[in-house]
């Protein structure tokens, strides 16, 4: 036996949006979309300038952090040329041939050039000692400061003098003694010259520790903000001044950063990479332009510092964006509010209609389509109104036509 399954009726309410969810949906989302564009465009422009400034501002302390290091061994190499040249350092080159009982190495001149050089020494405040040497010869030096060592190997300073010809005015180079556990020192040699003779050899001594007071203005903790600095790093990417992050970074901290690798290819200029801790930051690299250093310089500062301005402006940006947003959100509904009002009487009198409720009008007063709707509305009403009358008259004269034609 077979027998008809009739579907079962559907209880499922169908989710219906009404045209009032759609206006405020869709004026809503057009009123949002040049909103969401100006907030993009506003804030993209602000971060490249941000960024802009803070790049310039980095530079501007790389600059002069590099004018200042040049400045600086200008003037050390004045240093060595004057003192080189001055008739003391030919005595004093000459005494070392003598015993020290010697009268050179006991005459006035001497010994006044020798206290004279010790004092101007350790008033410029920048030199560890100076040397006098000759060949075959133990050399004479002046101790300034004491925590550098000058014990240089003898084959080491003969090769030195033996590089000095008379076409070398100086050489600067980096020496690290075996016993000063790689506490490097920049050392000015240059040629003592008797008429054309090459009689000897003066070395000026400069600790590493002289550059980072360049770099940090003597305090360490001087820098871009809390975690901005600036750095010299030489030719095997080893910093040569202190880390404002790390103890004794002198010739330990291993620097071989995108900005370090572009800077020692002679090119300068500004990026976002990551520094010798793996953090992202902003910085400004270039070289020291300084003979027989290759040495570079860079200004740094943490992104995520240097952003602060840009992430206050963006938060700015979005809770104004909510603020303007609600504002929106309630002009569009009162908006598509009073767009459906007509609407809404509208189908209130149709439904009237259905129930043979004829003849009410609308009292709206617009003059656009939806007025022009409703006063079409008001005339079918009427017209609807007009054919009930007369059909119900109509109906009363035959009641009464057939009463009467029975009577």
């Amino acid at each position: 036996m077979f027998s008809l399954a009739l579907p079962e009726k559907r209880n499922a309410t169908v989710m219906r949006i009404t045209v009032t969810k759609k206006l405020i949906i869709n004026f809503f989302v057009l009123s949002l979309l040049p909103l969401l564009a100006i907030d993009t465009i506003f804030y993209a422009k602000a971060r490249e300038a941000l960024i802009g400034r803070t790049f310039e501002q980095l530079t501007f302390v790389r600059v002069e952090k590099t004018a200042r290091v040049t400045a600086f061994m200008d003037q050390r190499i004045h240093d060595l040329i004057n003192i080189s040249e001055n008739a003391g350092s030919v005595n004093q080159l000459n005494s070392l041939y003598d015993p020290p009982e010697s009268e050179l190495a006991k005459s006035p001149e001497t010994i006044l050039f020798t206290d004279f050089l010790t004092t101007y020494l350790r008033a410029a405040d920048c030199y560890s000692s100076i040397l006098f040497y000759l060949p075959d010869m133990a050399p004479f030096s002046i101790l300034i400061d004491s925590a550098h060592p000058t014990g240089y190997p003898q084959v080491w300073l003969q090769k030195q003098f033996d590089r000095i010809t008379a076409n070398t005015q100086y050489f600067i180079q980096e020496y690290s003694p075996d016993n000063a556990d790689s506490v490097s020192q920049v050392l000015l040699l240059k040629g003592v010259y008797r008429a054309n003779d090459k009689v000897g050899m003066v070395i000026l001594t400069v600790p590493l520790t002289i550059f980072s007071r360049i770099m940090f203005d003597d305090n360490p903790m001087n820098g871009l903000g809390k975690t901005g600095e600036s750095y010299i790093v030489g030719s095997e990417f080893l910093m040569r001044s202190t880390s404002r992050f790390t103890h004794n970074a002198v010739m330990q901290i291993h620097v071989k950063t995108t900005g370090v690798k572009l800077a020692q290819t002679d090119s300068s200029g500004t990026g976002m990479y990551q520094d010798y801790r793996g953090v992202q930051v902003l910085g400004s690299y270039g070289q020291v332009k300084v003979q027989g250093l290759n040495w570079v310089i860079l200004a740094e500062i943490d992104a995520n510092e240097a952003m602060v301005p840009i992430f206050v402006l963006r938060n700015s940006i979005i809770y104004l964006s909510i603020i303007i947003a609600m504002l929106l959100l309630g002009i569009v509904i009162f908006n598509a509010t009073w767009i459906m009002l007509p609407i809404k009487k509208l189908k209130a009198a149709t439904d009237g209609i259905s129930k043979g409720k004829y003849g009410d009008k609308i009292q709206l007063k617009q003059q656009d389509e939806i007025g022009d709707l409703v006063e079409a509305f008001n005339l079918m009403s009427q017209t609807l109104q007009e054919q009930s009358e007369r059909l119900e008259h109509e109906k009363i004269m035959r009641t009464t036509s057939m009463i009467d034609a029975g009577g």
